[in-house]
């Protein structure tokens, strides 16, 4: 048990030295952490489940070999008391010189009234509860013509209690006989076993549970290392495409200039050329944001940022390229919204929410900017009235290049990263990104980011004034 306490802190500590020297990113450890914890549940699932059915058939296989040998004894002292029922001499069966069942063996016979029949046994006698009639009314009525039950007897214990009818040749009833025998021992014996199989299962379990999750981060070590080399990858390809790249447009663009020197197939091809690499440099760029979001590098710090002021200055800026689209921009960011975050990352996730609004949008649609205190959210919405999105594809929108129409995505120079931005810099400030969307009504993109009260930021710099004035 200790051994496994020591392995799980020994993979704790080597997850945080792993995650100090490679960088390993606050989302990227919450997603190793939930992998780890979802391995371990279904690990220990599968454990609890495997444990539930073995103790199942443990437990009822222990019973029926020892509750079954004292039923089938009853059945049989009672069928052997039935057969040498007289018909017309009900006391016969319950006479004092009956032997054919133990001495020390409680048993009773009863009328088709359910009344009992003297004399009975001695045993019985000597406890009421043994010739209670309630058993020989249920085997009477019973289309078995049997019942059985459990008592608990002060003094003695747990007594199983048999009553058979007994048949005439004519099928009619003649009454019934009852034979009882004490099961204490065997209660006590599968009591004792429900206990210890209990407390050997919490114990299995609780291994199961540390092993899972010692198990787990060993097995996620190797993810992390090749995540960390992925985002390597990816950042050192971004960096390194980025001047190439800008010198292959700037030498297609300097030909361009003397397009007059240039065959028309040429110069087809060069404008193709800078198309090209403005497309690749976007890219590079998204994929270098994201190296960096991943990497926890996207802010230095935090300050008091109003939201609602900065989506109501991109959706002015907005204005132009919506006109050039057929598209009216609308915005309602009057009251002031606080938040704490970074501006220029925080500009960047609104304005990639209004550039595909209006990119994905229909001439003549309107995209709606909204930002409101929803509580202790401030929460951001850009409503557009474009084509909207298959429910199935809604699910999948924020999932690294994954565009609907591929090809309206590529020619408006979409890569499939833009959401994937948004939602990682919502995250970075503690915040989501949701996205609602129904084909032909439009598509709903929701910034949430947690609030501050426009208090705290009026009571600051009525601080800082008078601090100023103080040194004034």
């Amino acid at each position: 048990m200790w051994t496994h306490v020591r392995d799980l802190v020994a993979a704790m500590a080597q997850r945080i030295f792993l995650a100090r020297v490679t960088g390993e990113s606050r989302a990227a450890a919450d997603l190793f952490a939930r992998t780890r914890l979802r391995m371990t549940l279904w690990y220990g699932s599968l454990v609890a489940a495997a444990l539930l059915l073995f103790c199942i058939v443990l437990y009822f296989g222990v019973r029926q070999a020892l509750i079954n040998p004292t039923q089938q004894n009853l059945q049989a002292n009672a069928t052997a008391m039935a057969q040498n029922w007289t018909p017309g001499v009900l006391i016969s069966p319950c006479a004092d010189d009956f032997h054919l069942i133990p001495a020390t063996t409680p048993w009773s016979c009863y009328d088709t009234d359910g009344h009992v029949i003297q004399p009975i046994s001695r045993i019985s006698s000597a406890y009421p509860a043994l010739t209670n009639s309630a058993l020989a009314r249920q085997a009477l009525s019973s289309p078995s013509g049997n019942a059985t039950t459990t008592v608990s007897i002060r003094g003695v214990g747990a007594v199983q209690r048999y009553a058979q009818t007994v048949l005439a040749p004519d099928g009619s009833a003649l009454g019934v006989v009852e034979i009882d025998a004490p099961v204490q021992a065997e209660l006590s014996a599968l009591n004792g076993l429900l206990t210890l199989l209990v407390v050997v299962a919490v114990l299995v379990l609780a291994v199961a549970v540390i092993g899972g999750l010692v198990l787990g981060n060993r097995a996620l070590l190797p993810l992390r290392l090749a995540y960390r080399r992925q985002r390597e990858f990816v950042a050192d390809a971004a960096h390194e495409f980025r001047t190439p790249l800008t010198l292959l447009r700037a030498d297609a663009e300097t030909l361009l200039r003397s397009r007059g020197r240039l065959l028309p197939d040429d110069a087809s091809l060069v404008e193709d050329m800078v198309a090209e690499t403005t497309h690749m440099g976007a890219l590079s760029n998204r994929l270098l944001d994201l190296a960096r979001l991943d990497a926890g590098l996207g802010s230095a710090e935090t300050d008091v940022v109003d939201v609602a002021e900065l989506a109501g200055s991109l959706a002015v800026r907005a204005v132009s390229l919506a006109t050039d689209r057929g598209v009216t921009v609308h915005s309602d960011t009057a009251a002031p919204v606080l938040v704490l975050g970074d501006a220029v990352l925080l500009e960047e996730a609104i304005l990639i929410l209004i550039d595909n609004a209006i990119k994905y949008n229909r001439p003549g649609g309107t995209v709606d900017v909204s930002v409101a205190a929803d509580g202790d959210q401030a929460v951001v919405k850009v409503q557009d009235t474009g084509v909207g999105i298959e429910a199935a594809d809604v699910a999948r929108l924020g999932e690294r290049f994954f565009r609907v129409d591929k090809a309206r995505s590529r020619s408006m120079g979409g890569a499939g990263l833009g959401l994937s931005i948004a939602r990682r810099i919502a995250q970075q400030f503690g915040g989501s990104l949701h996205l609602e969307s129904e084909p032909g009504v439009g598509t709903a993109a929701t910034l949430s980011l947690p609030a501050i009260s426009a208090v705290a930021r009026t009571t600051r710099e009525v601080e800082a004034a008078g601090q100023s004035h103080n040194r004034s």
